[in-house]
């Protein structure tokens, strides 16, 4: 399966346009059958594009994905501190319409090794979760993985913590 790692950049005018910086074609992630509701395809694929598991500082990343839940692109989205990486729905929204994404995945690592969620964790996806609603993209997951060889991660999705959002 072909995943294109996208980028924004500004065209002569100044406006955000979509390039594609790589394609990575990852067979498992075609094996596990890629779908929004099983995050060890995320967890899986931030492995083979970033080595996540190698990394000592927090990255976001967003998975695009079409109207049949497939993955069709990943974006970095943010690179930060061994504790913290910010972001913002707008940028984060704004690649999402420029890729054509129907719905979303965000991930992030955590270099500690430790997988619970943050409060600010919990309150920058709920952030992202109602910005995605009012322009009718999904937010399907949230994933967190740990920066260590046993790729220990954590789904929102999962635990079940965006049902009532």
């Amino acid at each position: 399966m072909d995943i294109k790692e996208y980028q924004i950049r500004q065209n002569e005018f100044k406006r955000p346009v979509l390039i594609t910086k790589d394609v990575h074609n990852i067979q498992k992630v075609h094996e596990m059958a890629a779908s929004y509701d099983n995050s060890e395809v995320f967890v899986e694929a931030l492995e083979e594009i970033f080595d996540v598991s190698q990394l000592a500082e927090e990255y976001v990343w967003m998975f695009c994905l079409n109207s049949a839940f497939r993955i069709t692109g990943v974006f970095e989205v943010s690179h930060g501190a061994i504790n913290s990486a910010l972001f913002c729905s707008r940028e984060i929204l704004q690649k999402a319409l420029l890729a054509g994404a129907t719905g979303i995945v965000l991930a992030h690592c955590h270099p500690s090794g430790m997988v619970s969620p943050s409060s600010r964790d919990i309150c920058v996806t709920k952030q992202l979760y109602d910005a995605c609603n009012i322009i009718g993209i999904q937010l399907y997951d949230h994933v967190i993985v740990g920066c260590d060889s046993s790729l220990e991660s954590f789904s929102f999705k999962k635990e079940k913590m965006m049902v009532n959002w």
